[in-house]
């Protein structure tokens, strides 16, 4: 079943395999995999659809064009060809953002966190849903320190966030290990 699902997937958004070549691969200069924070400019396209879409009563392609990914969230890079990325989304899918600056580096120390409820401020909101970058947390003030689009850094109640290796941390608690298939 989760073979003809992917099959399904791939077919639906038109993701087609071509053999991995020395051009292909992600040795572009100045580009390394890991997390990066997305920029006002970027554009992008779901190249795969999560699980949970899949689970939805709509059709993957209405899926994929109601999809989004806010300036300031942080994906995860894995390929830079073509003067795009591809990137996982932490919620599962498989989407290519256009453009060498539309990503900047996540800088070190710092773990992506998920926004668990909307945060006002100044300048705009933050929305509920979006996966962030958190620089630090301070549980003396009960806030959390994160880096957004443009390098700003912003501080908002620790409440409003929550670690994804806290919440995988957790999920790992309530989960037994299988063998892989061989």
């Amino acid at each position: 079943m989760r073979h003809r699902l992917l099959a399904v997937t791939l077919l639906c958004s038109g993701v087609s395999f071509q053999p991995l070549t020395a051009q292909a691969s992600s040795s572009v200069a100045g580009f390394a995999p890991g997390w990066y924070i997305v920029e006002p400019t970027a554009t992008f396209v779901v190249l795969q659809l999560s699980v949970t879409d899949l689970q939805a009563q709509l059709s993957p392609d209405t899926i994929a064009a109601r999809a989004s990914i806010r300036a300031g969230e942080v994906v995860l890079a894995f390929e830079f060809t073509q003067d795009n990325y591809l990137i996982f989304e932490s919620f599962g899918r498989i989407s290519a953002v256009h453009g060498r600056a539309s990503l900047t580096r996540a800088p070190a120390g710092g773990r992506p966190g998920y926004l668990t409820e909307e945060v006002q401020m100044m300048n705009g909101i933050l929305a509920a849903g979006s996966t962030l970058w958190v620089l630090s947390m301070d549980p003396a003030t009960a806030t959390a320190t994160v880096q957004l689009a443009g390098g700003r850094v912003q501080t908002i109640p620790s409440k409003n966030i929550a670690l994804l290796s806290n919440a995988y941390g957790e999920a790992l608690g309530r989960s037994a290990f299988r063998a892989v298939l061989r």
